[in-house]
C-alpha cells in the first residue's frame, strides 16, 4: 500500500497586491499567503523566486473582425481600426506600451475596461483588435478563434514567477508549483 503524498487541495485569492515580502501574509491576522504569481522582474525583492512560464504581448482579432476590417499593415494604420483597451485607474495600459501618445490619440477605442477576460471576450466576438498576454489569447490563436496580427514591436518577453517568502518549500506548496507547471506545460501550453 502507497502513502498519500500532500492533499491536493488548494485555497486561492485573486489580488493585485504589490510583490514584497510586507504583502505576503495577507491583510488578514488569521490568512497567511505561502505563494504569489507575479509578472515582470522581481527587482529587490525580499521574496524567493521561481521563474515558471514567459509571457510575450499579442496582437489579435477574430477571423469575422479580419474578414470585415482586414489586417493593418502596420502601427500607423491602427487609427483605421477599431481596438480594444485595457485601462487602469483610467490610464491606457497595453496600447500605451507600444503605441505613443500622437498615435493614440487618433485611435478609435471601440471597448475600454480593466479586465483581460472581457477584452478577450469583445476579441472574440469581432468588436475589434485586442493586445493582450499570450496566457489570455494563446489558445484562441492555437485554435483558430483568433488571427494574430502585427508583432509586438518591443519583443519583450516577461518572466512569470512563483513568489514565496521563505527559502523552505512545504510539502503543499511543492505539490502545487509542480502542478502549476504540468498545467502550464514546458514550454507553456499557450504558445
Amino acid at each position: 500500500m502507497s502513502t498519500p503524498g500532500p492533499d491536493p487541495r488548494f485555497g486561492g485569492s485573486l489580488e493585485d497586491l504589490p510583490p514584497d515580502a510586507d504583502a505576503m501574509p495577507g491583510a488578514e491576522p488569521h490568512h497567511v499567503m505561502h505563494a504569489a504569481i507575479r509578472i515582470g522582474e522581481q527587482k529587490d525583492s525580499a521574496l524567493y523566486a521561481s521563474r515558471i512560464a514567459t509571457q510575450r504581448w499579442v496582437m489579435c482579432a477574430s477571423p469575422a473582425y479580419v474578414d470585415r476590417y482586414g489586417l493593418p499593415a502596420d502601427l500607423e494604420a491602427l487609427p483605421q481600426h477599431r481596438l480594444i483597451a485595457r485601462y487602469h485607474k483610467q490610464q491606457p495600459a497595453c496600447w500605451a506600451q507600444i503605441l505613443d501618445a500622437a498615435l493614440m490619440s487618433r485611435c478609435t477605442m471601440a471597448l475600454r475596461c480593466d479586465d483581460f477576460t472581457a477584452q478577450r471576450q469583445a476579441a472574440l466576438l469581432g468588436l475589434g483588435i485586442a493586445f493582450l498576454p499570450n496566457w489570455v489569447v494563446g489558445p484562441d490563436v492555437q485554435h483558430g478563434q483568433l488571427v494574430q496580427m502585427l508583432e509586438d514591436p518591443r519583443h519583450e518577453q516577461q518572466g512569470i514567477y512563483l513568489l514565496r517568502p521563505m527559502a523552505k518549500v512545504s510539502a503543499r506548496l511543492a505539490a502545487f508549483t509542480a502542478l502549476l507547471q504540468q498545467t502550464i506545460g514546458q514550454p507553456p501550453s499557450w504558445g
